[in-house]
Order: C-alpha cells, then structure tokens, then sequence
C-alpha cells in the first residue's frame, strides 16, 4: 500500500499490515451519547473488531473494562466480579467472548448496546441473554443498536430481524406440533 492510501473499513490485509482508515466519529458519539444519557446505569456494548475499541479507547480511555480475545482469565474474572457487583457503568465485549458460559445479569444492567452487529443471529441472541436471564431484576432489558446510515449496519439489523422472525416461526411451530395442532 501506498503511505496514504486509504482502506476501507472491513478489509483484512495479511496479519502484519492490518490497517484501518478512520471515516467519522458518528457511531462514537452515538454511544458516548447513549452512555450519558443512562446516567450511570449499566450498559453491556458489543464490540466485533480491534478498530472499534481503538476508537473507543481513544474516547474514553484506555483501561475501559473488555471482555475479549488477548484477556487473560485472571483479568475476565475480575471484570465479571465487578460488573456483577454493580461497580462498572460500562462493559465492552465481543460477543463471541460474552455470548455463552458468562453470567452478567447480577449488576443490575438491563441495557445492552450494539455498537457493531454481527449477521450470527445465535451470537446475537446469546450476547442480548447475558443480562436478559433468570435473576435479572427488572422486567424489561432493553437493545440499543448504534446504526449508521446507508452503510451495512443497516443491511445486517435487517438481516437479524429476519432471523429472528424465522425462529420464532420455528418455535411456534414445534410449540403447535408438540401441542397436537397443525
């Protein structure tokens, strides 16, 4: 690559020239927004590339909890103490890393933040039930989505709502079988 050249974000060069080109800060805003906005209140953010937490760290700070690949286990279980605690506003994550074996429904969070979405709906649906499970105590969990307009975000929410529509379906349908119904 040329000194100047501009990659687009999402391209994977060979492991010793991953780069990523800087486009706008809207998506940061956004969360940095959500995060005043629910004045200390837990907030779980799905985070799905090494960029995105660049941005964020540069935003916020570098030592904003995270819960991913390069973690190691002694660190994780700290983390996991003090979100379960209640003594974290915010907890990043990737949510291949958070989305099965973690019990995170104990800090009294029930928002989690999508600020890069995968089209895994099972990935999805696993991330959003770390805090929508038994032993949360409130009765509704609510799914922030930081989408940016006429990109990809939009094309993968959509796909997602499809998914889950599907499943449902399936669900329904077993639900009826089971039932002795058509």
């Amino acid at each position: 690559l040329e000194p100047d050249a501009v990659v687009p974000t999402g391209i994977l060069l060979p492991k010793a020239k991953r780069e990523w080109a800087h486009l706008h800060d809207a998506k940061t805003d956004a969360l940095e927004d959500l995060i005043d906005e629910l004045q200390g209140k837990p907030l779980l953010v799905s985070i799905d590339f090494h960029h995105d937490m660049d941005r964020i760290r540069a935003r916020f700070g570098n030592d904003v909890p995270y819960l991913g690949a390069g973690i190691p286990m002694a660190k994780s279980d700290i983390i996991q103490s003090q979100w379960n605690a209640g003594q974290l506003p915010v907890l990043f994550g990737h949510h291949k890393s958070i989305g099965h074996g973690l019990n995170l429904q104990s800090g009294g969070c029930f928002h989690v933040c999508w600020y890069s979405l995968t089209y895994d709906f099972e990935d999805y649906d696993q991330f959003n039930a770390r805090v929508r499970r038994s032993g949360q105590p409130s009765k509704r969990v609510f799914i922030h989505h930081i989408i940016a307009q006429n990109t990809v975000d939009e094309i993968i929410l959509t796909a997602l709502k499809s998914k889950k529509r599907s499943q449902d379906a399936l669900f329904d349908g077993l639900v009826r079988l089971a039932r002795g119904r058509k």
